[in-house]
């Protein structure tokens, strides 16, 4: 997928928009999920999950609407949420959709580390039919968007094949699916919102190419391409530029050095919580690992000889030229395709994407460099390198 500022333009056939109410639509947009339509395992994190229910839903101004829930609390000290689900919910076998089955969900979410992180979650339990109580180890706000994008599995039948045969209350059902071919769903009878506005939907998981050879042979009613194949429109198509966003992260194994699947997994540093917090202390806010109060730097680059917070010795320190290297590394890695965007997207003069880039490099180089400082001095001192003592002391909880 190429990441650009508009980096997909969707060809809509106006012939199939003009069927009767519910017609079926072929659709060739790729997007065809590697674990499956599981979402403890991460199915749905990006987007309506389709075959399953959410808690809560974002309408089309990205307001928070319900969904299962009809209520949710939280406790004034901010660890407990108390969620109310409406009673008419069903799965598409037809059982009922219980607070036991959005419980079972949310417990066996954080079990499985999947697509989403609920470690801070101490447990959920369901109190009767409709009512869920969630319980946080320390107060997350953060921890409602679970309620948005983890899909509600059912307690009774979930199992290690449930990703290839997926049952929800959602507005969509499977109806079969060739793997690395196509996905054919139809509405489900079942669910209790709105009724779907199209009758039986197939993805077809087909290359760039292959996909507008068969929008040019009539076979199917969207598809989407690389910006730049945009203007080169099948009789019958129109073309719909849609802005996305290039949203980039750095994600830190989580688990400890283990095998899983004949594979090795883990990292023995960065599943440290005490490695994590300090480095969340000194990357994002540039703080003293020991209190998450005092600052490690004082002007641009000085480290100061103790936080000038709770006292901590910080001069043990050895970055020496590790934030530059790492630096240089991030930095080359951001730019070389953001050069290689605004090059198939403009195709800017030489001197003026020459001066532009260089600017950008050194801005974002500038911004980087004392944060990667801040971090190395933090996974220093919780790790009690080069110095650094007092294996008692706490961490920041950042």
């Amino acid at each position: 997928m190429t990441l650009l500022r508009s980096s997909l333009a969707l060809l809509l056939a106006t012939a199939a928009m003009a069927q009767a109410e519910g017609p079926d639509l072929v659709l060739a947009i790729g997007g065809e999920p590697e674990t499956g339509f599981d979402p403890l395992l991460g199915w749905g994190s990006y987007g309506n999950p389709l075959f399953q229910s959410t808690l809560l839903k974002r309408d089309a101004a990205l307001e928070t609407a319900p969904d299962l829930a009809t209520d949710w609390q939280l406790s004034e000290d901010r660890l407990t949420w108390t969620v109310t689900i409406r009673g008419d919910a069903r799965f598409s076998d037809g059982t009922a959709l219980t607070a036991r089955d959005v419980a079972f969900t949310f417990n066996a979410a954080r079990e499985a580390a999947g697509g989403l992180d609920l470690q801070v979650m101490e447990r959920a339990e369901a109190l009767d039919e409709r009512t869920l109580e969630i319980t946080l180890k320390r107060p997350w706000i953060t921890f409602a968007e679970a309620f948005y994008t983890l899909g509600i599995v059912p307690a009774d039948s979930y199992g290690p094949d449930y990703g290839r045969h997926p049952v929800g209350s959602g507005p969509y059902r499977l109806v079969s699916w060739q793997e690395g071919e196509q996905l054919i769903v139809a509405p489900n009878e079942a669910y209790y919102g709105k009724a779907a506005p199209f009758g039986q939907i197939t993805f077809l998981f087909t290359g760039e190419d292959a996909g507008l050879a068969a929008a040019r042979a009539g076979a199917v009613d969207l598809v989407s391409v690389p910006a730049q194949m945009a203007h080169a429109l099948p009789e019958g198509f129109h073309a719909v530029r849609v802005r996305t966003v290039d949203n980039r992260g750095l994600s830190l194994p989580v688990l400890p050095p283990q095998e899983r699947d004949g594979q090795r997994v883990g990292n023995a540093v960065t599943s440290d919580p005490a490695v994590r917090r300090a480095m969340n202390a000194g990357l994002g806010r540039r703080r003293c690992p020991a209190c998450g109060e005092g600052r490690i730097l004082h002007g641009y680059l000085k480290v100061n000889a103790a936080c000038p917070a709770c006292g901590e010795d910080l001069h043990h320190h050895r970055a020496d030229d590790g934030p530059a290297y790492l630096t240089i590394l991030i930095v080359g890695h951001v730019l070389a395709p953001v050069m290689l965007a605004v090059w198939e997207l403009w195709r800017p003069a030489p001197l003026v994407m020459a001066g532009s880039l260089s600017l950008l490099t050194v801005g974002l180089a500038l911004w980087l460099l004392p944060r990667i400082k801040g971090a190395l001095i933090a996974i220093q001192w919780s790790k009690r390198m080069h110095g650094f003592g007092g294996a008692d002391r706490p961490v920041a909880d950042a």
